[in-house]
């Protein structure tokens, strides 16, 4: 049997709220009363991000072209740029084992404590994993950012990973 390496994948994003009204989405998890992101996409900053974690892993984007794209053709769901990022993950011949997905979000609004264990159980039903494996901190970053300032959201996110 051979060693398993592990790696760390590492994804960032970022979205100012939308003017129009608009579902919030984060984590896969629609919040329909909340005011959704200034996006061609449904702008999941965390799917975004996951995507990201996941491109760092593969060294295949997903975000850019291949999801412009998508979006030019009506598909504006993160899920199916997860879904793609996966198939790049699962396409390597490599043995990809996801450990842990750490998630750390900085925005004013919404307030994320009631809707984290739906993001957190969302996710984890996305990528195959239990609910423990997927860890979410919030800071409302104290007004220092736009994010603080309640403009937007960012989601910096890790994937602990390994392969053989």
């Amino acid at each position: 049997m051979s060693e398993r390496i592990f790696v760390t994948g590492l994804g960032e994003d970022s979205h100012r709220f939308s003017k129009q009204k608009k579902a919030l989405v984060l984590g896969g998890y629609s919040c329909s009363d909340q005011g959704g992101f200034e996006a061609n996409s449904d702008g999941d900053v965390i799917l975004h991000a996951l995507c990201n974690a996941l491109s760092s892993l593969t060294g295949k984007p997903v975000l850019g072209p291949r999801a412009d794209e998508l979006c030019r053709q009506g598909k504006t769901n993160s899920r199916i740029y997860l879904a793609l990022a996966l198939e790049d993950l699962h396409a390597d011949r490599r043995d990809w084992e996801i450990h842990h997905i750490a998630i750390s979000l900085e925005g004013a609004k919404p307030k994320l404590l009631p809707l984290q264990e739906k993001i957190r159980d969302s996710i984890a039903g996305l990528m195959g994993l239990q609910a423990d494996q997927v860890g979410i901190t919030a800071t409302t970053g104290e007004d220092l950012t736009a994010f603080g300032q309640g403009q937007g959201m960012r989601c910096t996110l890790i994937v602990s990973a390994s392969y053989c």
